[in-house]
């Protein structure tokens, strides 16, 4: 039974991490203008035009290129050492878009961290948590006394009940906050 228990706490806290990622598009503000970006689409938008992006590399060094609706593009090169240098294609009309500096660091910003907490599920393992922390000599009553005439929990039975409770409110609480 414990085991089961124990389990079913490790599934839960694993679901509760996996549902943290952020894979949808997201609205930052730079310089007074809002721009939606969809990377899984490569897609920002400054909501009067789209523009498709590809973007490799890591955080400290990438490449970007942002292609234009007509079909320019403007290219940025971040180097290791913090140095970048960019540039765009015969095409390119400044004045007609958005700047490629301007959406580069659109594409710089961190998305908003949505909230994916489970609040009902992170009360409901709060009150089984805290009621396993407050009373495991009920627990083990409602898990096996009731199978037993005359029997005793053990101090490890208890200490256990205890313990499982805890760590349960803690989970609960993890839940509750993502």
């Amino acid at each position: 039974m414990r085991r089961i228990a124990a389990l079913g706490l490790a599934l839960l806290l694993a679901l509760a991490l996996c549902a943290c990622s952020d894979s949808g598009p997201y609205t930052v503000t730079r310089n007074g203008r809002d721009y939606e970006i969809d990377k899984a689409a490569g897609t920002i938008s400054d909501g009067r035009y789209t523009y498709q992006f590809a973007l490799t590399g890591n955080a400290s060094q990438y490449d970007l290129e942002i292609t234009y609706p007509d079909g320019s593009t403007y290219w940025w090169t971040q180097e290791d050492s913090g140095m970048g240098h960019g540039g765009w294609s015969d095409g390119y009309g400044e004045g007609n878009y958005a700047q490629g500096d301007a959406l580069r660091d659109a594409l710089r910003a961190k998305a908003p961290r949505a909230r994916s907490g489970h609040p009902v599920l992170g009360l409901i393992l709060l009150a089984a948590g805290l009621f396993c922390a407050a009373a495991p000599r009920a627990v083990w009553e409602l898990q096996y006394g009731w199978r037993f005439k005359d029997a005793e929990p053990s101090d490890l039975a208890l200490a256990m009940n205890r313990i499982c409770g805890v760590a349960a409110a803690v989970i609960a609480v993890i839940l509750m906050l993502l």
